[in-house]
């Protein structure tokens, strides 16, 4: 797919669909919109089921790997792990991993700091990811 020139920048789901060898995505804060009605009826103790509150996501991210897309996600996080966290580890195998993503948690520990030594290398090869994919940042100095 082109890009348009000084034209409207093409949707996420436009962009997905004509993915053609891998999408990447790289989680690395403890929270993300608390307000997110999910997140509300997670946080109340109300039962989640992924596929339900997510079908969208159920049926694009197997429309990519049925045409031979890696769909790949690693979350980098702190411990103890935030609430928020705990709400995407409860919800994780419902909606990635069922619907076809390929996933990897790292502890924040691992990936930063003067002792981690993590390179975009390094985290690619814990995230089982071609070291292309990851924004260099080295002992947490840069971000990606």
């Amino acid at each position: 797919m082109a890009l348009r020139r000084l034209g409207k920048a093409p949707t996420f789901d436009e962009l997905f669909r004509n993915c053609r060898s891998s999408a990447v995505h790289l989680e690395m804060r403890d929270g993300y919109m608390k307000s997110d009605p999910v997140f509300i009826d997670w946080h109340a103790g109300r039962r989640i089921d992924p596929a339900e509150r997510w079908p969208e996501w159920h049926e694009l991210v197997p429309e990519a790997t049925g045409r031979g897309v890696a769909v790949r996600r690693a979350r980098i996080v702190s411990e103890p792990v935030s609430e928020y966290i705990r709400f995407e580890y409860e919800v994780t195998e419902g909606l990635n991993i069922s619907a076809g993503e390929k996933f990897r948690w790292l502890s924040r520990r691992h990936a930063t700091g003067k002792n981690a030594g993590l390179t975009a290398r390094g985290l690619a090869r814990q995230a089982d990811w071609h070291e292309s994919k990851c924004s260099r940042f080295e002992s947490g100095s840069r971000r990606p």
